[in-house]
């Protein structure tokens, strides 16, 4: 992924007359984009291919089909948006290194869950019959089995999400950390008491993310940020981010 010109100029020095916020805001935007497009693209993409495969592997444990069906867990579900937004764009707008970085890890996370996803497909077999008019929960929750194809589950993107999420939250410290990390938690229960995903699916995507950020050199103690402009760049055109 491109840094792109105002990524490098922000990385080094301005321009006369460009202002570096709405550089930096510009950049942001694009890469945020970008992301969203290829996540929801392949995604659905992907699960539509999937639902003519003539095989699909068994990943779920002996207990799981006695796991309960817990519809009310359809808000915490939806957490995953919120936790994302508020942890990449709590990011300051400044640190567009940090930014980039982060939107690296994010991509690297969706190309791996992509190229399992088409590898090594996997249903939601337990997804129980919905009647919508039964609760709203019920409602809600058919409303994502209609546009959510019974595909895609190993690894759990939305967990990947969750936990990416919950993490760049951590970053920030204070109540953001703990709302953050929080919300991760519940949407990782949540996919499981929904019939979404199996436990399988959570286990790869922790393990996915937790590798990935090990790669991309995420960094998320709590702290002060650092100062731009004093911020020394990297071989390979990054500025480092602590």
């Amino acid at each position: 992924m491109s840094d792109g010109p105002a990524g490098e100029q922000l990385a080094g020095e301005q321009p006369a007359g460009d202002d570096p916020a709405a550089a930096a805001q510009r950049t942001r935007l694009k890469v945020f984009g970008v992301l969203l497009t290829y996540m929801i693209a392949g995604y659905f993409v992907i699960g539509r291919l999937n639902l003519h495969r003539d095989h699909y592997w068994d990943v779920a444990l002996p207990f799981e089909e006695q796991i309960p069906f817990v519809p009310q867990l359809i808000v915490a579900y939806a957490l995953v948006y919120f936790v994302v937004l508020v942890g990449a764009m709590r990011i300051p707008l400044m640190q567009l290194a940090y930014f980039r970085r982060a939107a690296r890890w994010l991509a690297l996370n969706f190309h791996i869950a992509f190229v399992i996803f088409l590898l090594f497909p996997v249903a939601a077999l337990h997804r129980p019959p919905i009647d919508p008019e039964a609760s709203v929960w019920l409602a809600l929750t058919g409303f994502y089995y209609d546009f959510d194809a019974p595909t895609n589950l190993l690894p759990s993107l939305h967990v990947q999400m969750a936990l990416m999420g919950g993490l760049l939250c951590w970053r920030h410290g204070g109540l953001t950390a703990a709302v953050g990390l929080l919300s991760a938690l519940t949407v990782s229960v949540s996919v499981v008491l929904l019939k979404q995903h199996y436990v399988a699916d959570i286990a790869a995507a922790a393990l996915i993310v937790w590798g990935t950020a090990r790669y991309c050199g995420m960094d998320f103690r709590p702290g002060e940020w650092p100062d731009p402009a004093a911020v020394p760049a990297q071989a390979d055109g990054r500025a480092a981010t602590r």
